[in-house]
Parts: C-alpha cells; sequence; structure tokens
C-alpha cells in the first residue's frame, strides 16, 4: 500500500502500488493521444444561429480544431491533459441536421474571448437512441435522487422539474481478452 500519511482526499493514497502503477500508466496513454483534425465550420455556424445570446461561446467552436472520440455518443475538443486543468462551466444544446440533438459541455478557460470554451459534444440521439443495442450507454442518477418525488411532482406539476444526471459512455468496441 501507498504512504497512508498523504492528504486523506487524495483517493490515490488507499490503493495498491501496482492499482496505481495501473491508473498511472492508463493516464499516460490517454496524454499520449493525439487528436483527429476536425473542421469545427458548421458547429460554428449553428452555435451562431441558435445561441444568439452567446455570440463568443458560439465562437469558441473555431477553436476546436482537434478532436478525441471517446466513443460513438462522446468526442472532445480538448486533449487528455487540458480537460482536467479547467473547470466545468455548463452546457448547451445545439440541433444538427444530420446529427441530432447534441449536448455541448462548456469550461472556463480565461485564456479565450469571453471565458467560456467547448470541452466535448454528447451525441444525444445516439445515447437515447432507438436500438439501445447499437449505442450502450448507462445513465447513473444521484445517490439522493428521489424518483417517487420526481414522479409525484410530474403528476401535479407546479413547475418542470429539473432533475441533474451523469451520462456515462461506454465503449462499442470489445476489450482484448486478457
Amino acid at each position: 500500500m501507498n504512504n497512508t500519511d498523504q492528504d486523506d482526499d487524495n483517493f490515490w493514497c488507499d490503493l495498491p502500488d501496482d492499482l496505481n502503477a495501473a491508473f498511472q500508466a492508463i493516464q499516460d496513454r490517454r496524454a499520449a493521444q493525439v487528436g483527429q483534425p476536425f473542421d469545427p465550420t458548421e458547429l460554428v455556424r449553428l452555435a451562431t444561429e441558435q445561441w444568439p445570446d452567446l455570440p463568443l461561446v458560439a465562437a469558441s467552436f473555431a477553436l476546436c480544431t482537434l478532436a478525441w472520440n471517446e466513443s460513438e455518443c462522446y468526442t472532445y475538443f480538448l486533449g487528455y491533459a487540458e480537460r482536467g486543468a479547467l473547470i466545468r462551466a455548463g452546457c448547451e444544446f445545439i440541433d444538427h441536421p444530420t446529427l441530432g440533438e447534441l449536448l455541448v459541455d462548456l469550461m472556463l478557460d480565461e485564456r479565450v474571448e469571453g471565458g467560456v470554451r467547448v470541452l466535448g459534444i454528447d451525441y444525444l440521439d445516439r445515447v437515447f437512441g432507438q436500438n439501445p443495442e447499437d449505442f450502450r450507454c448507462e445513465i447513473l442518477w444521484p445517490k439522493d435522487f428521489d424518483l417517487d418525488g420526481l414522479l409525484a411532482e410530474l403528476e401535479t406539476p407546479d413547475e418542470e422539474p429539473c432533475p441533474h444526471m451523469r451520462i456515462v459512455h461506454i465503449a462499442t468496441t470489445p476489450r482484448p481478452a486478457r
């Protein structure tokens, strides 16, 4: 085991050394990945049209010239190291004529005009598609999520509920045999 005198908030300190080494190898491999060239022209146009009150955020799509496809359901526009260095700012939706509804993840970045840039996009039509066998994903609700309370509220809504969820993408390519 690693030294337990480390900060208790440090998740890694209670893991066996071999597991820490495995996690470090994964991080190193991700950090070494090179993005593929990407033309953001259409997304800049759509965001400009659909987000008239967010022109600088829409314009930040122009910075998305490299793409890291995590799966068929998600694409990053920032490299691994840069993703971890920025703080989440929220998200916006875009309707794309061929890709369907996109959820655009935004990050705070003081280096760009407007202070917000695009992290990546969820392809929601794929995530919640008609054929779950095509695109596997799992929806994880918070532990304290009250489904019964939500259903009761939907039956007699005073206002539209806004539950929070986390979409976890699972790669559709098989893992190599061990």
